[in-house]
């Protein structure tokens, strides 16, 4: 299976683009091979995001990179998620820090070829967060494409992700620098 969603945008097309490569080289990807975590082909949401970025022509430098992975956090994350911190909003702060990116104030603005680091409850009762890229946009939330540990790697989440359940949500729309279009 590779990536199926309209490739419209550089960072859609570096997006499909990624999956694609990876999974010819492990035709067993998502099965045998587990595509979530670290290592060779191996990605978890921040650094998937963080490598869409490179292959669409984002210099990611440290500060970047920190700031998609929410290095610098120093609040208790609770109540941080509650006031909705900047140092909470991951990719949508981070983009919009360094000049590659639009933050979305108002969550119907998110649209395909988007980022968005939303945080919400596990079944367990934990509080986690994840970031991913929106495919498509439908009456119910958002199709989003990503690393996760439930795909087993990169793939469209098969599920719609809500927007009306998530303690927070934080979009971005990422835009390339010039001489990469």
């Amino acid at each position: 299976m590779t990536a199926d969603f309209p490739t419209t945008t550089p960072i859609l097309a570096a997006a499909a683009a990624l999956e694609a490569e990876v999974r010819a080289r492990h035709p067993d990807y998502g099965d045998g091979f587990d595509g979530y975590g670290k290592g060779a082909d191996r990605y978890v949401c921040t650094s998937y995001c963080i490598e869409v970025l490179r292959r669409a022509g984002i210099p990611v430098d440290r500060t970047l990179s920190d700031g998609i992975n929410i290095e610098a956090f120093t609040a208790p994350l609770d109540a941080a998620v509650k006031r909705g911190d900047d140092e909470i909003a991951g990719i949508a702060w981070a983009l919009a820090e360094a000049g590659y990116g639009t933050r979305l104030d108002d969550i119907e603005d998110i649209a395909a070829g988007d980022f968005v680091q939303y945080w919400y409850t596990t079944q367990a009762g934990a509080l986690a967060g994840h970031v991913g890229l929106v495919v498509e946009r439908v009456p119910d939330g958002i199709r989003l494409h990503g690393s996760h540990k439930s795909t087993r790697g990169m793939a469209v989440h098969p599920e719609v992700i809500r927007l009306d359940n998530k303690h927070a949500i934080f979009g971005v729309r990422p835009m390339a620098p010039e001489s990469s279009l």
